[in-house]
């Protein structure tokens, strides 16, 4: 810029390889600061035909503090940012906007984006046929972690889903005859009011329904109920079955076990059962993910302002009103 010869330590190479003395790009700086407030053009590299931008890192070794401080303030309000802060939002990192955390999804490994731009995302990849693990995954660039199969059915729709079910059946059955071998296979849960599709491992004995909770074998040839097979072979349990009318009947003895002692989440419909004995419950399905809460004993969901009208004595340990007033 001053054609003059400088010590290197007085310098700065910029991202673009440019470099310049420190007395012309403090000067250049100031001049550009007075002829506008666009930080796109102040931060232009110094070089005449090149539009490479420079960095605040780059110049804060060399402009004053409260001209740095400035340039940041320029470059917040450029981007329509602001320094205030708002604890019921966050910041999608998908489309940068803020949105309200209810209206956001965490995924398992934790990190979190707005619902829209997940299913956008999510869907877009499906009707493309990519899921394989490696690309339907946290849309952090340095997360590896995959989508849960549980969060993509609670929020997907039911073409959607079913479409992601058939390729990644294919995709699995490609990849195991790939290897020569076949690691996993589809199981359809025997409960007729069910009939879930699940992939598991091919040797695995046990299997629990995540739909309806049902246990049962999972050998192909037997899906005997859990509770009367447990303990027993294959065989040994064919022989009882005998002793019972039809496969049906010892399912639903099972199925009626699980509506008797289990809830269903008033917004997902996930059986769900209540181990410490209080009656405002939590939902934590991958849907819902502990952001439905509904009273054990009616069904109704709630909130946290709801519980001390809703309860005797607005104890969740105690009756339910509701069913109370219906009783008189």
């Amino acid at each position: 810029m001053c054609f003059q010869g400088f010590n290197p330590n007085d310098s700065i190479k910029m991202e673009c390889s440019h470099v310049f003395c420190n007395r012309c790009i403090k000067q250049k700086i100031q001049k550009r600061c007075l002829k506008t407030n666009e930080i796109e053009k102040i931060l232009k590299c110094l070089e005449k035909n090149c539009l490479e931008p420079m960095t605040l890192d780059n110049l804060k070794p060399v402009i004053s503090y409260k001209l740095y401080l400035d340039l940041i303030k320029m470059q917040l309000d450029n981007t329509n940012l602001s320094f205030s802060y708002d604890p019921n939002k966050i910041q999608c990192g998908i489309c940068l906007d803020k949105v309200k955390i209810d209206d956001c999804l965490t995924l398992t490994c934790e990190h979190r984006f707005c619902v829209n731009c997940l299913i956008s995302e999510w869907t877009f990849k499906i009707n493309n046929g990519q899921v394989d693990k490696t690309l339907l995954k946290c849309p952090t660039v340095s997360c590896k972690i995959e989508i849960d199969y549980h969060i993509l059915k609670g929020n997907l729709d039911k073409k959607t889903f079913d479409k992601y079910e058939k390729f990644l059946l294919s995709h699995t059955l490609l990849e195991a005859s790939n290897k020569g071998e076949q690691k996993e296979k589809t199981v359809i849960c025997p409960n007729p009011k069910c009939s879930q599709t699940s992939y598991i491992w091919e040797e695995a004995d046990l299997f629990k329904c995540p739909q309806c909770n049902l246990k049962y074998c999972a050998k192909e040839d037997c899906k005997g109920e859990w509770k009367l097979h447990q303990g027993k072979s294959c065989q040994q349990f064919k022989a009882l079955r005998k002793n019972r009318s039809t496969d049906q009947e010892i399912i639903i003895d099972d199925f009626e076990y699980i509506e008797k002692n289990y809830k269903k989440c008033p917004v997902c419909g996930i059986p769900i059962e209540n181990t410490k004995n209080c009656n405002y419950v939590r939902c934590e399905s991958g849907r819902c993910q502990k952001k439905t809460v509904f009273c054990y004993l009616c069904g109704e969901s709630l909130n946290e302002e709801k519980i001390k009208f809703h309860y005797m004595s607005g104890n969740p340990f105690l009756g339910c009103k509701k069913l109370n007033n219906q009783d008189k």
